[in-house]
């Protein structure tokens, strides 16, 4: 389940495109805002040994799912998710901090609300601001969505018992 909501996640992400130096939600088949995707592995920690990555960058770190059991192999959860959003802060020009928050907005704008088949709305519920950037200002936002879990249901496969012919 958590390859669908990461695959659902990142899709909607890449609808963020760069108007006029304006983040702004386009379906169309245009060029992403957001360069690079993926899960959060503590990049920052090691980020010289760290395989490099365009910014802005969003990592998907999934928290601790308790599933509660619905019967017929369907469990349904409250997933907490945090995004991590990596951009790069060029001095030279005083807006790049506020420009870091602009790209959170349209995050937002683009998750929240928005349901799949087995995927309720999205609710942001945590914002952690970096404080102590250089290079890259690191933000977080922890959202929570309901997921409804079937995977048990979709890869069942019922195999009928063989059928023992006797000739006599």
């Amino acid at each position: 389940m958590r390859d669908l909501l990461y695959k659902e996640i990142v899709a909607r992400l890449k609808a963020i495109t760069i108007v006029d130096n304006e983040y702004i939600i386009n379906t169309e088949n245009t060029s992403p805002a957001i360069q690079h995707f993926g899960i959060w592995n503590e990049q920052l920690q090691n980020i010289e040994a760290e395989i490099p990555f365009y910014t802005p960058a969003i990592f998907i770190e999934f928290m601790p799912i308790n599933w509660t059991a619905l019967g017929n192999n369907v469990k349904d959860s409250v997933v907490q998710i945090v995004l991590h959003t990596l951009t790069d802060i060029d001095y030279s020009t005083s807006t790049d901090t506020i420009d870091a928050f602009a790209i959170e907005n349209a995050i937002q704008l683009c998750l929240e609300g928005f349901k799949s088949d087995n995927i309720g709305g999205f609710t942001l519920e945590e914002s952690i601001t970096d404080t102590n950037f250089a290079e890259i200002m690191h933000n977080k936002e922890r959202y929570a969505v309901y997921i409804k879990n079937n995977t048990a249901t979709l890869k069942r496969i019922t195999i009928d018992k063989p059928t023992i012919q006797i000739n006599v």
